[in-house]
C-alpha cells in the first residue's frame, strides 16, 4: 500500500508578487461599444504623403491606458492532491 501526495501550483509568480503574471486589458475609459481600443486614430495623410494620427482629449502622459485584470484565473492557487493506491 501507498499513499501519493502532490501539489499544483498555478502562476507562481503572482504568489510572490501581485503585479506579476496578470494580464492587462484596454482601460474601459477609452473603449467603444465593442470593446475596440482606439489609442491613435487614423486622420489621413498629409501633403507629402505621411499618414497622420491623433490621440484622444483623455489621454495625456499620465493617463493609465491599460488596468490589470486581477480575475479569479489571473491569482494564483494551488491544489493539494492526495492518492492512496492498492497492491
Amino acid at each position: 500500500h501507498k499513499i501519493q501526495l502532490s501539489a499544483d501550483i498555478k502562476n507562481l509568480l503572482n504568489l510572490f508578487n501581485s503585479k506579476w503574471g496578470v494580464s492587462k486589458v484596454a482601460n474601459p475609459k477609452f473603449t467603444g461599444s465593442n470593446n475596440d481600443f482606439r489609442a491613435l486614430t487614423y486622420e489621413g495623410v498629409d501633403k507629402e504623403g505621411y499618414a497622420t494620427f491623433s490621440t484622444p482629449n483623455g489621454i495625456d502622459g499620465n493617463t493609465q491606458i491599460w488596468t490589470r485584470n486581477h480575475a479569479i484565473g489571473q491569482c494564483w492557487y494551488m491544489s493539494i492532491g492526495v492518492k492512496y493506491i492498492f497492491n
